[in-house]
């Protein structure tokens, strides 16, 4: 019986660190800590997802929050508002 054995090995690449990983069950892929301090991500972060150039980009994506404060419900009548509006 042959057993393989798949190790992440990091390598220089012309836009910085690179590592070869697998893909999982699901299309989990696993991003080494060495990369995911590099760019700020941690459990729970965003990131984007592109095709580019053959292969997937991979980039952290900041969720901005946005204030409303009193105006939500402003907001939202004058949506029912529209609504009602395009209906009749």
């Amino acid at each position: 019986m042959v057993r393989l054995i798949f190790m992440a090995v990091p390598f220089n690449s012309m836009s910085g660190s690179s590592v070869i990983t697998r893909v999982g069950r699901k299309g989990v892929v696993v991003i080494s800590k060495k990369l995911r301090d590099a760019v700020g991500l941690e459990e729970g972060s965003y990131v984007i997802m592109e095709v580019r150039g053959g292969g997937i980009l991979l980039k952290p994506f900041t969720v901005k929050r946005v204030k409303l404060g009193g105006r939500v419900s402003e907001i939202v009548a004058e949506y029912k508002r529209g609504e009602l509006e395009l209906e009749g």
